[in-house]
Protein backbone atom coordinates (compact mmCIF):
# COMPACT_ATOMS: atom_id res chain seq x y z
CA UNK A 1 0.00 0.00 0.00
CA UNK A 2 2.69 2.51 1.00
CA UNK A 3 4.91 1.52 -1.93
CA UNK A 4 1.91 2.00 -4.25
CA UNK A 5 1.54 5.56 -2.96
CA UNK A 6 5.30 6.20 -3.31
CA UNK A 7 5.32 4.89 -6.87
CA UNK A 8 2.27 6.91 -7.87
CA UNK A 9 3.72 10.11 -6.40
CA UNK A 10 6.86 9.56 -8.51
CA UNK A 11 4.84 8.86 -11.64
CA UNK A 12 5.82 5.19 -11.69
CA UNK A 13 3.93 1.94 -11.81
CA UNK A 14 3.95 0.12 -8.47
CA UNK A 15 5.53 -2.92 -10.09
CA UNK A 16 8.50 -0.83 -11.20
CA UNK A 17 9.18 0.29 -7.65
CA UNK A 18 8.53 -3.09 -6.03
CA UNK A 19 10.91 -4.74 -8.49
CA UNK A 20 13.78 -2.85 -6.85
CA UNK A 21 12.39 -2.45 -3.34
CA UNK A 22 10.59 -5.46 -1.90
CA UNK A 23 9.94 -3.66 1.40
CA UNK A 24 9.37 -0.03 2.31
CA UNK A 25 12.32 -0.25 4.73
CA UNK A 26 14.62 -1.04 1.79
CA UNK A 27 13.45 2.09 -0.01
CA UNK A 28 13.85 4.23 3.12
CA UNK A 29 17.31 2.80 3.78
CA UNK A 30 18.39 3.63 0.23
CA UNK A 31 17.06 7.19 0.59
CA UNK A 32 18.98 7.65 3.84
CA UNK A 33 22.10 6.16 2.24
CA UNK A 34 21.88 8.89 -0.41
CA UNK A 35 21.59 11.62 2.24
CA UNK A 36 24.66 10.87 4.35
CA UNK A 37 27.32 11.45 1.64
CA UNK A 38 25.88 14.93 0.97
CA UNK A 39 26.14 15.75 4.67
CA UNK A 40 29.63 14.26 4.94
CA UNK A 41 30.88 16.64 2.23
CA UNK A 42 29.56 19.61 4.20
CA UNK A 43 31.25 18.36 7.38
CA UNK A 44 34.57 17.80 5.59
CA UNK A 45 34.53 21.41 4.34
CA UNK A 46 33.71 22.65 7.85
CA UNK A 47 36.62 20.66 9.30
CA UNK A 48 39.01 22.82 7.27
CA UNK A 49 38.16 25.89 9.36
CA UNK A 50 40.53 26.69 12.21
CA UNK A 51 38.05 27.82 14.86
CA UNK A 52 34.83 26.35 16.25
CA UNK A 53 33.03 29.52 15.10
CA UNK A 54 34.38 29.11 11.58
CA UNK A 55 33.42 25.43 11.53
CA UNK A 56 29.90 26.26 12.74
CA UNK A 57 29.52 28.97 10.09
CA UNK A 58 30.81 26.64 7.37
CA UNK A 59 28.50 23.81 8.48
CA UNK A 60 25.38 26.00 8.55
CA UNK A 61 26.18 27.73 5.25
CA UNK A 62 26.98 24.40 3.60
CA UNK A 63 23.67 22.98 4.78
CA UNK A 64 21.83 26.14 3.70
CA UNK A 65 23.42 25.96 0.24
CA UNK A 66 22.44 22.30 -0.03
CA UNK A 67 18.84 23.19 0.84
CA UNK A 68 18.88 25.96 -1.79
CA UNK A 69 20.07 23.43 -4.37
CA UNK A 70 17.24 21.11 -3.33
CA UNK A 71 14.67 23.89 -3.71
CA UNK A 72 16.14 24.69 -7.15
CA UNK A 73 15.88 20.94 -7.96
CA UNK A 74 19.63 20.63 -8.48
CA UNK A 75 19.83 17.90 -5.82
CA UNK A 76 17.43 15.36 -4.40
CA UNK A 77 15.81 16.12 -1.01
CA UNK A 78 17.23 14.67 2.18
CA UNK A 79 15.09 12.55 4.45
CA UNK A 80 14.30 13.97 7.88
CA UNK A 81 16.09 12.03 10.58
CA UNK A 82 12.88 11.65 12.57
CA UNK A 83 11.89 9.02 10.02
CA UNK A 84 14.58 6.70 11.38
CA UNK A 85 12.17 5.85 14.18
CA UNK A 86 9.80 4.25 11.67
CA UNK A 87 12.43 1.76 10.51
CA UNK A 88 12.74 -1.73 11.97
CA UNK A 89 15.19 -4.60 11.92
CA UNK A 90 18.33 -4.55 9.80
CA UNK A 91 17.39 -1.28 8.06
CA UNK A 92 17.02 0.49 11.41
CA UNK A 93 20.39 -0.80 12.61
CA UNK A 94 22.22 0.28 9.47
CA UNK A 95 20.64 3.73 9.22
CA UNK A 96 20.97 4.40 12.96
CA UNK A 97 24.65 3.46 12.78
CA UNK A 98 25.14 5.92 9.90
CA UNK A 99 23.26 8.60 11.83
CA UNK A 100 25.45 7.97 14.88
CA UNK A 101 28.56 8.49 12.74
CA UNK A 102 27.04 11.70 11.36
CA UNK A 103 26.22 12.92 14.87
CA UNK A 104 29.76 12.21 16.06
CA UNK A 105 31.24 14.01 13.06
CA UNK A 106 29.18 17.13 13.77
CA UNK A 107 30.00 16.94 17.47
CA UNK A 108 33.72 16.69 16.72
CA UNK A 109 33.58 20.05 14.94
CA UNK A 110 33.07 21.71 18.32
CA UNK A 111 34.88 19.35 20.66
CA UNK A 112 37.76 21.10 22.43
CA UNK A 113 41.23 19.59 22.15
CA UNK A 114 41.34 18.92 25.90
CA UNK A 115 38.06 17.02 26.13
CA UNK A 116 36.57 16.51 29.59
CA UNK A 117 33.85 13.84 29.86
CA UNK A 118 31.86 16.07 32.22
CA UNK A 119 31.34 18.35 29.23
CA UNK A 120 30.07 15.47 27.01
CA UNK A 121 26.38 15.82 27.92
CA UNK A 122 26.41 19.54 27.10
CA UNK A 123 28.22 18.93 23.84
CA UNK A 124 25.78 16.14 22.92
CA UNK A 125 22.78 18.36 23.69
CA UNK A 126 24.16 21.23 21.63
CA UNK A 127 24.96 18.92 18.72
CA UNK A 128 21.49 17.39 18.81
CA UNK A 129 19.92 20.85 18.90
CA UNK A 130 22.03 22.01 15.96
CA UNK A 131 21.23 18.94 13.84
CA UNK A 132 17.53 19.23 14.70
CA UNK A 133 17.39 22.89 13.79
CA UNK A 134 19.20 22.31 10.51
CA UNK A 135 16.91 19.38 9.64
CA UNK A 136 13.71 21.28 10.41
CA UNK A 137 14.92 24.39 8.56
CA UNK A 138 14.28 22.54 5.30
CA UNK A 139 10.56 22.63 6.06
CA UNK A 140 10.56 26.41 6.53
CA UNK A 141 11.52 27.19 2.95
CA UNK A 142 8.71 28.65 0.84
Amino acid sequence: MILSFEAASAGMATTSLTYYYRHKEDLAMDCFDNSFPELDQIIKRAELESTPEGRLHSLIMGYYNLQCDIVDQKRIPLLHFGLILALTGKAANIVFSNYTNYFRSVRSLFQPEQFDNTYRSQLNARTLLLISQMSWSAFLAP
